[in-house]
């Protein structure tokens, strides 16, 4: 159809930039924020004075604050504001709903300022990444869901069928925190302010760490990759190298990362010499890319570096599943043994 011919004109797309904006300004002053706690404690750890000898500012109680405020106020954020932004533009089309959006902004927001309340107050959890109560988990939720209602409604709603890379990490980032997000809060609220895990003692240390390590995997890094694989090449104009490359960075992050939580455990009441075995494993599927290649010793890891310098992208895909099938079952053997050795680990039958 000619537009001009036919007298018909298309309207350019508005994007919903306001809780964008929104997002950005709150991004700068958790920043301030949660980075100025830093510094206050880490100078009491130099003059003790500076706590006041008041239980509201020590140290145990301002760290977890300084860790929330960086990494879900500062850092959620950062990753809110940026991955609206990017899907609007990527997708070329507005977001499927700006009174969704707008809750996001304003129930995140509330969370944060619950946070800032209740920790200096010593109202926690004491779960690393996740000292927020009960009540806070269950809006953390509802928002983190309404999250993602917006962004993947807004990608089923897009003008172009291709779905840019970062949209995968973002996509990647709201699936995955979800799930650790509900499955380490899952708890027996006793008061309103105190609550009791559904697990207990290593698997308790299992799950948190489970959670713990995939916070920063997902959330600090694969929010961050979607967010430079959008902007670096805008700043410097020009396309991502190889998209091809990208796509099999992204699929070795999910598959990998992800289960390298016990990593967390070492040196703990786990057995020392199964988790340094798990570990030991791990390193192992890695370095055999390295030793063949420097070595000149025939495998699928030479194999692997002559696929991606010939550009094979489906033998370098291969291999990355590969890799990942096998740390997968050998930190399921891991556990399993885990079960065997440490009788407190396994669940009993009444």
């Amino acid at each position: 159809m000619n537009m001009a011919t036919d007298g018909i004109e298309t309207l350019p797309v508005t994007y919903n930039y306001k809780v964008v904006r929104q997002f950005a300004i709150m991004t700068v002053v958790w920043g301030i924020v949660g980075m100025g706690i830093g510094v206050w404690i880490a100078a009491q750890l130099a003059w003790p004075a500076l706590n006041f000898d008041l239980p509201w500012t020590s140290f145990g109680r301002l760290r977890p604050l300084h860790t929330n405020a960086v990494i879900f106020a500062f850092g959620g954020s950062a990753l809110f504001a940026t991955s609206y932004y990017v899907v609007q533009r990527t997708c070329q089309a507005r977001l499927v709903s700006d009174g969704l959006a707008s809750f996001t902004f304003w129930g995140w927001q509330a969370v944060i300022v619950g946070a800032v309340i209740t920790l200096p107050l010593g109202i926690t959890s004491s779960k690393e990444y996740a000292e927020l109560e009960w009540p806070f988990d269950i809006a953390i939720a509802i928002v983190w869901v309404l999250f993602g209602v917006v962004f993947f409604g807004t990608i089923a709603t897009r003008k172009i069928r291709p779905i840019y890379i970062s949209n995968w990490f973002y996509g990647a980032l709201i699936i995955v925190i979800a799930m650790l997000h509900i499955v380490n809060n899952l708890a027996i609220p006793v008061t309103i302010g105190k609550s009791y895990s559904l697990f207990a003692g290593a698997q308790d240390a299992l799950v948190q760490w489970w959670y713990g390590h995939n916070a920063v995997g997902f959330l600090l890094t694969g929010g961050f990759l979607g967010m430079m694989y959008y902007f670096i090449p805008k700043q410097a104009e020009r396309p991502v190298y190889s998209y091809k490359l990208s796509i099999i960075h992204f699929w070795a992050l999910i598959f990998l990362y992800i289960w390298a939580g016990p990593h967390h455990l070492h040196y703990t009441a786990l057995p020392d010499w199964a988790s340094t075995l798990g570990m030991v494993f791990s390193f192992a599927l890695g370095a055999n890319v390295l030793v063949e290649k420097v070595f000149a010793w025939p495998g699928i890891g030479s194999y692997a570096v002559e696929a991606l310098i010939f550009s094979d992208y489906a033998a370098v895909q291969g291999f990355v599943l590969s890799m990942a099938i096998m740390f997968v079952i050998l930190n399921l053997l891991i556990d399993l043994i885990y079960m065997i050795i440490d009788p407190r680990i396994g669940f009993e039958s009444k």
